[in-house]
């Protein structure tokens, strides 16, 4: 009998390890659009959730999601979360925004003005990424402009707490705009 038992429980662990291993490495691609978009929001506030959550808290199709456009049929083009919420100022305690998370195919992110905190790791964006506005939020830490998409071309951060320097020599060549102000940068 344990011979058996370990035989047979050879496998399982083989599995369990190597199930962990891929588990562990996301490649952002070969989630479903959907699958991403729960997890931008995942550690957003329960107020801040409710807009994508049916009556029994399961979160509902993208497509009837407020502030989303789509290209086609399926994939995100414009995510605008500046105003689908009650209230117009910048509350606490609104939870994390997970940025690495948004689809590869959103050319415009929006969501200025809603508290949310988090960090910019500016090498995950979407590299399609043209417009990104999360000013008057609550983010944190430093933001590297070496490694901002390169179709970048407009940037507003303000109003926030990223610290660190501005290296003006690495921007895209294409960016137009960019407001920094009102944060803890060098």
């Amino acid at each position: 009998l344990n011979w058996i038992f370990s035989v047979s429980m050879q496998p399982l662990v083989y599995f369990l390890s190597t199930a962990d291993t891929l588990l562990g490495k996301h490649d952002k691609n070969s989630l479903p659009q959907q699958s991403l978009m729960e997890l931008v929001i995942s550690q957003l506030s329960d107020d801040n959730q409710r807009p994508f959550i049916d009556s029994q808290g399961i979160y509902t199709d993208i497509k009837e999601w407020p502030g989303i456009s789509f290209i086609v049929e399926d994939n995100v083009h414009g995510i605008y979360w500046w105003d689908i919420f009650d209230d117009d100022t910048k509350p606490s305690d609104q939870g994390t925004i997970l940025l690495r998370w948004i689809p590869d195919t959103v050319t415009i992110f929006e969501a200025y003005s809603r508290g949310f905190e988090g960090a910019i790791d500016c090498a995950t964006l979407p590299r399609c990424l043209r417009v990104f506005d999360m000013s008057d939020n609550r983010l944190t830490g430093e933001i590297d402009f070496s490694v901002l998409p390169e179709n970048i071309s407009v940037l507003q951060v303000a109003s926030n707490f990223l610290t660190g320097g501005i290296d003006l020599t690495h921007f895209p060549k294409g960016i137009e705009r960019i407001n920094v102000r009102d944060n803890r940068l060098s």
